[in-house]
């Protein structure tokens, strides 16, 4: 499992975000994903975390219960998975972007400015975030939220993530046909739980891991 799960970091960064990655980079972002996993386990028994990890979309969704300070889900996923999977793919963001949405105020739970990117018309990137196992694929939430976001022009934005911290939809706006499309579909679950089953069993190196020895 380790040897298969390995290079999804790598393709993370490469194919979904369309830009080359070093060794060193997907060297970080499988560092970041294992202090992801030790955090949810101070918070998380283990027997709890591997159910959570082995769990289809939409089944056994993290809540605050499972959790030793009861926390609150989405707030801990964004904490816990979210922002250090953001910074480290470089990735300066605001949280709780504002804009109108069918005449309402709606916000959106980050925001990564596009401005430095002339190549690109739109001004930013949009980030839904849900709690851990949360279906995305709902038309009130994840996907949903994205697409209403995107479709509503106060944005400013033609393009969006929904995540549960695991598992990463990108959703672009084509301004041209005024269609809304998936355009990457990008699961991280595999390589939590290969990390998880390397803390809580052999606990190789992370260079063992990635390369499936150990």
């Amino acid at each position: 499992m380790a040897s298969d799960s390995a290079s999804v970091p790598t393709e993370f960064v490469a194919d979904a975000f369309e830009t080359t990655v070093t060794d060193e980079d997907a060297a970080h972002l499988l560092q970041t994903i294992g202090d992801a996993v030790s955090t949810l386990r101070d918070q998380i028994d283990d027997d709890t975390l591997e159910r959570i990890l082995r769990a289809d979309p939409g089944s056994y969704q993290l809540t605050s219960s499972m959790t030793r300070d009861g926390l609150q889900p989405e707030s801990f996923t964004q904490d816990a998975v979210i922002e250090p999977l953001l910074d480290a793919l470089g990735h300066e963001y605001s949280t709780e972007a504002g804009g109108l949405s069918g005449g309402q105020t709606r916000v959106a739970d980050y925001t990564v400015s596009l401005r430095d990117h002339p190549e690109i018309d739109s001004t930013r990137l949009l980030i839904e975030a849900e709690p851990i196992n949360k279906t995305l694929d709902s038309r009130k939430h994840g996907i949903g939220q994205v697409r209403d976001w995107l479709s509503q022009r106060e944005f400013e934005s033609d393009f969006g993530f929904a995540t549960d911290g695991l598992r990463w939809v990108f959703v672009r706006y084509d301004p041209d046909a005024y269609t809304l499309n998936v355009i990457e579909e990008v699961d991280l679950q595999p390589v939590f739980l290969a990390l998880f089953e390397n803390q809580v069993g052999r606990q190789a190196s992370l260079d063992a891991v990635r390369s499936g020895g150990g």
